[in-house]
């Protein structure tokens, strides 16, 4: 992960520790997401794995960990433990999973085979990702470097 979302492994690690949504997992959400920029806004999503904060304030780190991992957790549940479903039911909802891949939108197609990937090197302790040097290349480097200006990194 970018040093933008490891500036949030010991907040991961404490958020994580009673739900079934791993470190790892949360981590690839926040790194496709926000890039660990905890002011990141899209549309209605806000935060770190940008999410709907409706009546929450969407700049409380806690708030958008919680509501992401409560998702994550239905999509991992949904899907059987799935992490690639999982992350495709977190962009698109449960209509995602009854419908065809091609039908999906651009961003769970991305999250389904980027995050799946990311994920999965995060797990074998793969120091250099290409899919990370890639995804940065092409659509994370404003992203990263907005989160790094308001992390001071």
């Amino acid at each position: 992960f970018t040093p933008t979302v490891q500036y949030w492994a010991d907040d991961i690690a404490r958020w994580t520790s009673n739900s079934i949504v791993t470190p790892n997992m949360l981590a690839t959400v926040m790194q496709l997401q926000s890039c660990g920029n905890p002011t990141y806004a899209n549309g209605g999503l806000f935060g770190l794995p940008d999410v709907d904060m409706t009546n929450q304030p969407f700049t409380d780190p806690e708030a958008n960990a919680q509501a992401a991992i409560a998702r994550l957790e239905d999509g991992l549940n949904a899907t059987g433990g799935d992490f690639g479903m999982a992350l495709a039911y977190y962009s698109g909802g449960a209509t995602t999973l009854h419908s065809d891949f091609t039908q999906w939108s651009q961003m769970a197609r991305d999250l389904f085979i980027i995050g799946r990937n990311l994920y999965n090197q995060a797990q074998s302790n793969i120091s250099t990702s290409v899919d990370m040097l890639s995804w940065v290349n092409q659509s994370g480097t404003t992203l990263c470097n907005e989160a790094q200006t308001v992390l001071n990194r």
